[in-house]
């Protein structure tokens, strides 16, 4: 599970002082980021569980082969 202890300094303010994700591009740059830090260490911690078996990597996921195929080109992830 992801707690707010996981999340950058910037996004553990509390509810009342965080500000609004609409108009606030900082803030929806920092989240688009973490989204995709969380992502891709969670596809590179089930290719190792899987010893690089991506068709069970992707049911593990819950996504289709073919999207985890471009999750490993987008993150330049290759077989080690």
């Amino acid at each position: 599970h992801i707690g707010l202890h996981d999340l950058p300094v910037e996004l553990q303010t509390s509810r009342a002082s965080a500000p609004r994700l609409e108009g606030n591009s900082r803030l929806r740059d920092v989240v688009h980021r973490v989204v995709e830090q969380t992502e891709r260490e969670l596809i590179i911690r089930t290719l190792g569980q899987t010893r690089w078996n991506r068709a069970r990597a992707a049911r593990i996921l819950g996504i289709n082969y073919k999207t985890l195929q471009g999750k490993l080109r987008q993150y330049g992830l290759t077989e080690p």
